[in-house]
């Protein structure tokens, strides 16, 4: 055949073990996608936790040194 030329087929007639597979086919990718995008919002739920956390350090950090340059000049 020709490049970009059409072909009609007939139609195609599946048995119900054939639709069964087909739907089986489906649902399963429908399921593993659904169990991808799930896992993706726990990391990133887990990864915003993190940078909270992460956040919380550095935040007692620079406290601690405000604090030891306080008692440097006997302020606190």
């Amino acid at each position: 055949m020709p490049k970009g030329a059409e072909k009609e087929i007939d139609d195609i007639l599946l048995t119900r073990y054939a639709c069964y597979l087909i739907a089986q086919k489906s649902t399963y990718k429908r399921k593993i996608c659904m169990a991808l995008r799930a896992l993706k919002m726990n990391i990133l739920r887990i990864m915003q936790r993190c940078a909270v956390c992460l956040f919380n350090v550095a935040l007692y950090r620079k406290i601690s040194r405000l604090q030891k340059i306080l008692r440097k000049l006997n302020v606190a």
